[in-house]
């Protein structure tokens, strides 16, 4: 794991001032450490592609949203600003965990159309996943569109739409779960085998 990684979902996109952080999986822990050192004040969003356990379990851990200094949006597509701080306080907060954590002010996105974050554009698109998920797509002032999709599995349906939405970007992180044996056994679990995004890429025509 410490070589490759053994984190839950975190995953930071820097772009001038703007700092995207998507998901706030266990990994979200060390980010926070990297960015105080960076900086006194720390000014991001993170957009949550869903509210499952692995992907907001690092929010407690993460050192600036103790500090009053610092600024941090909450965003999760398809959940109401209101609904997501009470669903978050809920997990994060006795019993489960000793503290209440002191969340900032969330956002609304209706996980439809498009919204600016900074210089940042983000679009959204449903991925195949118990409870709903999104992917995320960043336009970039530079002309670069990069894309993350954390939690996705194959589906008939949605594949050629997925494609669609995904053709045009220059770089793509998507779940790689399985091995194609070990999926046979985990079909509707909501994640890929490696072979998957390996042809989406190939057929949305992404190098990365």
């Amino acid at each position: 794991t410490a070589g490759y990684g053994g984190d839950t979902p975190c995953v930071e996109l820097s772009y001038g001032n703007d700092i995207i952080i998507c998901d706030a999986g266990s990994g979200i822990r060390r980010l926070g450490e990297h960015l105080k050192k960076r900086s006194r004040k720390v000014r991001a969003t993170i957009l949550l592609s869903h509210i499952h356990l692995d992907h907001v379990m690092g929010l407690p851990f993460f050192g600036p949203i103790y500090d009053k200094r610092d600024h941090l949006a909450i965003l999760c597509p398809g959940r109401d600003a209101k609904d997501l701080r009470k669903q978050l306080k809920t997990l994060l907060s006795p019993p489960y965990f000793p503290l209440s954590i002191p969340l900032t002010p969330t956002l609304s996105h209706k996980g439809r159309g498009s919204i600016l974050i900074g210089a940042i554009k983000l679009e959204t698109f449903k991925c195949n996943h118990p409870d709903d998920s999104y992917a995320f797509k960043f336009r970039l002032p530079d002309g670069k569109t990069i894309v993350y999709a954390s939690d996705n599995e194959p589906s008939k349906r949605m594949h050629r739409a997925f494609v669609r939405w995904l053709t045009g970007a220059h770089m793509l992180i998507h779940d790689a779960q399985y091995t194609p044996a070990q999926y046979d056994a985990k079909k509707g679990w909501g994640h890929s085998p490696y072979l998957y995004p390996v042809r989406l890429a190939a057929e949305a025509g992404i190098k990365k």
